[in-house]
C-alpha cells in the first residue's frame, strides 16, 4: 500500500494530488505538529486537575491520563529537538 501511495505522489506526469501538508515545508509540518501536541498536553493537564478535584477522584483514570501526558511530553521534546538546529559551537 505504501508503495502505491508513494508511486501515486511521485508520478512523473507533473500532476500530483497535493494536500495541505505536502505544500508545507518540513519545518512547518513539525511546528504545526508541535503546537497540536502542546495543545493536547494542556488539555490533559486540565482534565487531570478536574478529575483530581472531584469528591471521589478516579485514581486509575488519573494515572492513565498522566501516562498519556508523559508520552505527549516525550513527543514534544523529540519534535522540539528536531526544530532546533544542531549548531556545533
Amino acid at each position: 500500500m505504501l508503495w502505491f501511495i508513494s508511486r501515486f505522489y511521485s508520478s512523473g506526469d507533473g500532476v500530483c494530488a497535493m494536500n495541505a501538508t505536502s505544500e508545507m515545508s518540513h519545518t512547518e509540518v513539525l511546528a504545526n505538529r508541535l503546537a497540536m501536541l502542546r495543545s493536547e498536553h494542556r488539555a490533559l493537564d486540565i482534565q487531570i486537575a478536574e478529575l483530581a478535584a472531584a469528591a471521589l477522584p478516579d485514581r486509575i483514570t488519573i494515572q492513565r491520563l498522566k501516562k498519556q501526558k508523559l508520552a505527549l511530553k516525550d513527543q514534544i521534546t523529540t519534535l522540539s529537538a528536531q526544530l532546533i538546529p544542531n549548531i556545533i559551537a
